[in-house]
């Protein structure tokens, strides 16, 4: 009977030994204080234990009395281990779960690319820091009539194809994010022009290539505007609104790339207040419609009437319509 409650007790000490490592795993993955006192009580079990085991191993005779306090403790040392094993396990459930819906949230579900909450994540957190940096802004060409041409899906497998290549000729230590439809967002962390002209540059290599898709030959490229935070007071949507407005005059200049400057600001403000005085001269039906005659050569008749639309000027002078013309496209389209 002595031999056998000295195993029991021996092998319970093990048991219960062992869950300290266990629980010394869950007082790292969760901070509470009671985990801790947990911890606690059972390393002062396992030292009640450990004189136990000495007392039974000094003894010469164990009565029946012993022996059933050595398999208590054994079966205690059991549950303990069970408790703080499953305990374990559903902690590192619940920290895998947290961790994966993170990813999800800061994951664009179709390309897998960081999406907008991470990317304004990340320029608040470089701004708290004032680390210099690079923002480009990418916009795709035409990207919205090969979706209405060719349908969502090709349009899809477009952008994923896309995102794909472009993460593959990045440099170093920059970062490409989906911030939504056709729309990319690119962080460098140098913000010097050489280096952002040297990543465009290999963007636009990358892009000399085809797209196959769906049976489909796809040529894409894009307009980028790029702004640069020097350590400079600013925010992560006025490094946006500078980026904007310099993809924009990418866009009608058919340059790849333009780098935000005060003087290109400057024009867009004007452009801007131009765009607002037309929308209130649409609105009041200001705009004239001038007939300037077409004559035959020949026989002197009048064999058409041109129709020329003109902007009347608070200093009394006429803008053509190819002063405008551009901004009444911009209106209508945009549903003002």
């Amino acid at each position: 009977m002595t031999v056998i409650a000295v195993l029991i007790v021996i092998a319970g000490l093990f048991i219960l030994l062992s869950t300290l490592t266990a629980a010394h795993k869950i007082c790292f993955l969760s901070r509470e204080l009671g985990w801790k006192v947990l911890y606690a009580l059972i390393i002062g079990f396992s030292v009640s234990y450990s004189v136990f085991v000495a007392y039974l191993i000094s003894s010469l005779t164990i009565d029946w009395v012993d022996l059933g306090v050595s398999g208590i403790l054994f079966f205690g040392s059991v549950f303990v281990l069970l408790v703080i094993q499953l305990s374990l396990r559903s902690l590192k459930r619940e920290k895998e779960r947290t961790e994966y819906e993170k990813k999800l949230a800061e994951q664009d579900s179709l390309t897998g690319l960081p999406n907008r909450a991470s990317c304004l994540c990340q320029i608040s957190e470089w701004l708290d820091k004032h680390t210099p940096f690079a923002l480009l802004l990418i916009d795709l060409n035409n990207f919205k009539e090969i979706n209405d041409a060719l349908g969502h899906s090709v349009g899809d497998k477009l952008l994923k194809e896309l995102a794909i290549r472009l993460s593959q000729a990045l440099l170093p230590n920059n970062v490409l994010y989906r911030i939504g439809g056709d729309e990319f967002v690119l962080l460098c962390s140098a913000h010097d022009a050489t280096t952002i002209y040297s990543q465009n540059n290999t963007f636009v290599s990358t892009l000399h290539h085809p797209f196959h898709i769906e049976g489909y030959e796809l040529n894409v490229n894009y307009s980028a505007g790029a702004s640069q935070y020097n350590g400079a007071k600013s925010s992560s949507m006025d490094l946006l609104k500078e980026a904007d407005i310099a993809m924009y005059h990418a866009k009608h200049t058919r340059q790849s790339l333009v780098i935000f400057s005060e003087e290109l600001g400057g024009e867009a403000k004007k452009e801007l207040m131009t765009l607002q005085m037309l929308q209130h001269a649409l609105a009041k039906d200001e705009l004239l419609i001038h007939y300037q005659p077409v004559y035959d050569f020949v026989s002197g008749d009048i064999v058409a009437v041109e129709a020329l639309l003109r902007w009347p000027q608070k200093d009394g002078t006429l803008l053509a319509a190819e002063q405008f013309i551009k901004m009444i496209y911009v209106l209508v389209f945009s549903g003002k």
